[in-house]
């Protein structure tokens, strides 16, 4: 299931490189980590406010330079919920990607100073 998150976009570092572990085996990581502020939901009334969450988002190439232009900016987190693989376990909700959030009303035009 997708569904999307608004949140504040406070900081993204980029993750992006290869090697060896000392037993041989060989890893990689390909992704941009997006620091956030989301607010809490609506439906447990006993958590008000907002928290600070990070999200990773697969494919640095893709994400890093853009989400560097956002920052301190309302952003749109494009979530999915991945169901558990464990009976009873909660299911895991992963960023797939993110956007801009639509401006919710028009700025003032900026007056030239003489």
């Amino acid at each position: 299931m997708q569904f999307e998150q608004s949140a504040v976009l406070l900081g993204v570092v980029g993750k992006k490189g290869n090697g060896t572990l000392d037993n041989g085996q060989t890893w990689a990581t390909d992704r941009v980590e997006l620091h956030v502020i989301t607010p809490f939901s609506d439906s447990d009334s006993m958590a008000h406010g907002s928290t600070v969450t990070t999200y990773a988002v697969e494919d640095y190439a893709e994400h890093y330079e853009r989400a560097k232009g956002m920052l301190q900016q309302e952003i749109v987190l494009k979530m999915e919920m991945i169901p558990a693989k464990k009976l009873g376990a909660a299911p895991r909700m992963v960023c797939i990607g993110f956007h801009p959030s639509a401006p919710n009303r028009k700025q003032a035009p900026q007056q030239a100073s003489a």
